[in-house]
């Protein structure tokens, strides 16, 4: 079952920001299935709902200046607009209907944008109310007079991107996803100008109720939040076939020690040091393509071998593992590597890896790791660093586990470990 459903218009792409499940981009007119308006199950208009307070009509929307550093600042009021760094600016097309951008939507926003000479982009903001299936829906429109924009959907930050595209003036966008949230998800549409001066785009997004059950894709969620961890559980907030894991110290179950995560809004994030593990009751099943990401933050980058993800049965050779190697014990030889197991007597494995840049550049790494069709892609912090075959065959029948290899229960992992997420099927890096 494919990950991300999604349904677009686009006249071309290519490299990493063609999504891998799917087909998208930028095209001229109609928009090739994708709703026009709200209907049926509409929890969230982002036109409709406007009505120039900080959180819109239904308290469930924001609009931000996303700084492209991992912070955001919101927007002020002014009059019917919110209004933000240099000439970042959100308003309704209705207020404005002479802006060429609204000749297209005239019912969406109407977004001024600063260019690369401003440090942040215009962003609508809106927050998951529960756990959900959802659809999301954009529409953009950038006039002839503007100037080429980069738009960006994404989760709670970009690095956890869902789709791009980039549109040049004349052209319009028209992009429908369905994806899981979990209740607080921050859903984030930013258009980034690709040069110095900026330009306007008319920017319309719905969030529909998919009518689904939940989870669709979603199997695994640790938010490592007070209320997910109960004695030494930490739970699952797919509620998919691992209800818990359990924090270990050594082979003693423990409580799971905390510290501050990556970003504020999310809270907490799980501390490991190498006798520390998390270990899944249940193999994760399903077969096919899968996406496993979260974010890292390497505290003992000269270990030769540290394992942040793992599933590998040595027996079978099914399953995945996610670590970081450094043969060479320095600093600058860290590497990110996904590996299967490649013989079992004696037990081998095969890997592709690439080496981190700048590690100690960023205390985080989002790490996104895609397995499909035989080969394994890698991102971090929102960018394809490596796409190779990786043959071995999944599912596995072993639990997952994080911070040990799933098999000989090595624990070597000195890190931090936030908001873990696997999905079936795919999702793109970004740029």
């Amino acid at each position: 079952m494919p990950l991300i459903r999604t349904i677009a218009v686009l006249l071309a792409v290519s490299g990493c920001s063609e999504s891998l499940f799917g087909t998208h981009g930028v095209g001229h007119g109609g928009g090739g299935g994708v709703p026009d308006t709200c209907s049926g199950s509409c929890l969230a208009d982002a036109a409709a709902n406007f009505d120039g307070t900080p959180d819109g009509g239904n308290d469930r929307w924001g609009y931000l200046d996303d700084d492209r550093d991992r912070t955001w600042a919101a927007m002020n009021p002014a009059g019917m607009a919110m209004v933000g760094t240099a000439n970042n600016r959100i308003e309704r097309c209705a207020d404005q209907p002479s802006a060429a951008a609204c000749a297209g939507l005239p019912d969406a926003l109407l977004v001024t944008s600063s260019g690369t000479s401003s440090k942040a982009d215009p962003a609508l903001l809106y927050t998951a109310a529960k756990a959900q299936v959802i659809q999301l829906v954009l529409h953009v429109n950038v006039p002839q007079s503007s100037a080429t924009q980069r738009v960006r959907l994404y989760r709670n930050s970009r690095e956890d991107v869902l789709f791009t595209a980039t549109a040049a003036p004349g052209d319009a966008v028209a992009h429908a996803i369905t994806v899981d949230a979990l209740e607080g998800d921050r859903f984030l549409l930013a258009l980034e100008p690709t040069g110095a001066q900026g330009g306007t785009a008319a920017l319309q997004l719905f969030v529909i109720d998919a009518n689904q059950t939940f989870p669709a894709t979603c199997q695994l969620a640790l938010t490592f939040d007070d209320t997910t961890i109960v004695g030494s559980t930490v739970g699952n907030l797919c509620g998919a076939a691992n209800a818990g894991f359990t924090y270990l110290s050594g082979t003693m179950p423990s409580t799971p020690p905390l510290i501050a995560g990556p970003f504020s809004y999310q809270g907490n994030a799980l501390y490991f040091e190498p006798s520390l593990s998390l270990v899944g009751s249940k193999p994760l099943g399903g077969d096919g393509e899968r996406t496993i990401q979260f974010w890292v933050k390497n505290a003992a980058p000269t270990e030769q071998v540290a394992w942040l993800f793992s599933d590998i049965d040595e027996t079978s050779a099914h399953g995945l593992a996610i670590r970081f190697t450094n043969m060479s014990g320095a600093s600058s030889g860290l590497q990110l590597e996904a590996a299967v197991v490649s013989a079992t007597n004696p037990v081998a494995y095969a890997g592709q890896g690439i080496a981190i840049p700048n590690p100690d550049l960023l205390p985080w790494h989002f790490v996104r790791a895609v397995h499909a069709s035989g080969t394994v892609t890698l991102c971090l912090d929102g960018t394809q660093i490596k796409s190779a075959p990786l043959s071995g065959p999944t599912p596995s029948n072993h639990p997952p586990v994080f911070g040990q290899n799933s098999s000989d229960l090595t624990t070597n992992l000195s890190a931090n470990l936030d908001d873990v997420r696997i999905f079936s099927g795919a999702l793109p890096c970004n740029e």
